[in-house]
């Protein structure tokens, strides 16, 4: 009598865990759906992603730029602060609104007040660029300068707020700004529908990042999403590093726009549940990317058949660059 055949056993693959979107929307909302739903392109335009040839062969990799700088306001930060106010309400709108910013958020919170018909004052570091305070009044806002960094203009900015009645814009710790600069990583994804193997994104008050990452992980979770800091402002890096948020005692100012002591809670907790890893560079974002950028400087770190994408906080650049196997955009 023959016995019968043992079973084989079959090793089941195992994928590991994708992270879990945080959601600190207070209807319970996801920042999925925050971000599909968000209200940017009344002002906003869907910016190109333009292959960076000569930094590709470089590199041995395709990288390509989000081109952030061709928005009205040559920023990303006009995404957020529109979606922002966009969300109030009409007798809030009415009694006008109120932000801190080293230049780039003020220039979208001015933009947003003129096309919604209201008013907007704007509190800047008397270290903002006056190229930057030029168009900040130019498009209707009152600018206050105050403080040398984006901190101490902020601190300023909440007696204001509390004075007068008006509603706070906040640059990045808002679920509705964090929502509007993460539609920045819904076009990527549906411009570069092929294999991409990380998005780097700069960092300052974590905004973008937190945008990036949450729309990324919650579509495409096996991109990684890497986060890049100056070393005289790495906020972010600190804090995750110690688990809680760290306050840096100075901040460099090379980079205006990412010259920020404190991150925010929210973008606290969304960058350290889901960008992969931070690194720094000993130089900041730059107009067009060096050897010493953090572009080239986290791009050289990776295979050369890696993609990657990069996200910026940079004054002129866009936001991000994405490197693929094949394929990076910038």
């Amino acid at each position: 009598m023959v016995a019968p055949a043992r079973p084989r056993k079959t090793k089941s693959k195992v994928s590991p865990a994708s992270p879990q979107l945080p959601s600190f929307a207070p209807e319970g909302n996801s920042y999925l759906q925050r971000i599909l739903n968000a209200k940017v392109y009344d002002v906003a335009v869907e910016t190109a992603l333009t292959p960076a040839k000569s930094l590709s062969k470089r590199l041995g990799n395709k990288v390509f730029f989000k081109r952030e700088d061709e928005q009205p306001v040559f920023s990303f930060k006009l995404r957020g602060a529109y979606n922002k106010m966009a969300h109030l309400t009409a007798e809030q709108l009415a009694k006008g609104v109120i932000c801190a910013s080293a230049g780039n958020h003020a220039q979208g919170v001015a933009l947003a007040a003129k096309k919604m018909g209201c008013r907007a004052v704007i509190v800047m570091p008397v270290t903002a660029p006056l190229v930057k305070v030029n168009a900040v009044k130019a498009m209707g806002g009152e600018v206050v300068l105050m403080g040398d960094s984006y901190s101490d203009a902020y601190a300023h900015a909440l007696t204001i707020e509390k004075a007068e009645g008006l509603s706070f814009v906040h640059p990045f710790d808002d679920p509705d700004v964090i929502a509007g600069q993460g539609t920045v990583a819904m076009e990527i994804l549906r411009q570069h529908q092929g294999p991409i193997d990380a998005v780097f994104v700069a960092i300052g008050g974590g905004g973008l990042i937190s945008g990036v990452a949450a729309y990324i992980k919650a579509v495409r979770p096996e991109i990684k999403v890497i986060g890049v800091q100056t070393v005289d402002s790495d906020a972010m890096l600190q804090s995750v590093r110690a688990g809680k948020r760290v306050q840096l005692a100075d901040v460099g100012l090379f980079a205006d726009g990412t010259a920020v002591k404190l991150v925010g809670e929210e973008t606290f907790r969304i960058t350290k549940a889901l960008v992969m890893r931070k690194v720094s560079s000993p130089t900041s974002l730059t107009a067009v990317p060096s050897a010493n950028s953090p572009t080239s400087a986290s791009c050289t770190r990776l295979p050369a058949r890696t993609d990657c994408s990069m996200a910026s906080e940079s004054t002129v650049w866009t936001p991000i660059t994405l490197i693929s196997g094949r394929t990076a955009l910038i």
